[in-house]
């Protein structure tokens, strides 16, 4: 669709539709459809569009979306969970996508009470600390980061990361992994993501201000990123927080998003590359949580 071709009477709104549902990514046709819309006094349904194409993760926006899940991310359209190109905005569910029975992107009204729902759900699970080598990624990364990983050594550690990237559970070993093998644009990603999430969360007002300091944390961790200052970033990721649960939640956050835009994980030849600069900075090996079990009883939210 060509700039100033909306600007035609004869383009009507099943054209464009069309034309949306042929490139379900393209922001740019995303933007005609919003001035198409504005133009003809539709300026709240404009308003919409522009929201979800600007956004780094426009379901949380969505009223489908069930916020009370604390597994990977799902709404009344995926209940199994959101496909993953839907959830990263590769994307746009405006328009119909396969398996969603007819129910397409719609702006909630307030986000307020799902979040209250998690942040409930949350409250009532239990968490326990634990040493980053019950993780087996953890551990690995913890090797190579010795500087100790040299030789035929390597490749044996190098396997080990790729077989446990999938399922690890360390927040903080899958962001050492992406920024350690030059994929930052996975790390950014995941920090923007985390930030949306934050806020619309309203985590600060629910939690006594306690996701201020983490919200304020990913700023700070972004911003070094993008000034190539790596050295300690992973330990300051890692520094403690207000409290276990929001804690738990922040590494939650991040390690969701960052497996989510980076499914397959690291190259065997990036992890080979390790060796040449061992130290990027781990800091006090800091230690993370996980979830200890069915709730009884739970932790009470700081």
């Amino acid at each position: 669709m060509a700039s100033g071709e909306h600007r035609s009477a004869d383009v009507s709104e099943a054209e464009i539709l069309r034309a949306l549902a042929e490139a379900p990514g393209d922001r740019d046709a995303r933007s005609v459809y919003a001035d198409w819309l504005e133009e003809r006094g539709r300026a709240a349904e404009a308003g919409h569009v522009r929201a979800m194409t600007r956004s780094p993760a426009p379901c949380l926006t969505c009223r489908h979306f069930e916020w009370s899940w604390l597994g990977p991310d799902r709404c009344d359209a995926f209940r199994a969970g959101i496909p993953p190109e839907i959830a990263r905005a590769l994307v746009l569910h405006d328009v119909p996508h396969d398996g969603d029975g007819g129910l397409v992107f719609s702006p909630a009204t307030d986000t307020g009470a799902g979040a209250e729902r998690r942040h409930d759900a949350w409250g009532r699970l239990p968490l326990r600390r634990t040493s980053r080598a019950a993780d087996r990624l953890g551990a690995a990364v913890s090797y190579l980061e010795s500087g100790m990983a040299i030789g035929p050594l390597l490749g044996a550690v190098a396997d080990d990361v790729r077989a446990a990237w999938p399922s690890a559970g360390d927040a903080i070993a899958v962001f050492v992994v992406a920024l350690r093998v030059g994929a930052t644009e996975h790390a950014l990603w995941a920090l923007e993501r985390t930030a949306a999430r934050l806020e619309l969360e309203r985590c600060d007002a629910l939690d006594d201000k306690g996701w201020l300091g983490a919200a304020s944390l990913i700023a700070d961790v972004r911003r070094r990123v993008l000034r190539g200052q790596l050295r300690g970033v992973a330990g300051l990721l890692g520094a403690k927080q207000r409290s276990d649960y929001v804690e738990a939640r922040l590494h939650r956050m991040v390690l969701h998003a960052l497996q989510l835009d980076w499914p397959e994980g690291p190259t065997r030849e990036q992890l080979s590359r390790w060796a040449r600069e061992p130290d990027l900075g781990w800091g006090e090996q800091p230690s993370f949580l996980e979830e200890a079990g069915p709730a009884r009883g739970g932790v009470a939210p700081t």
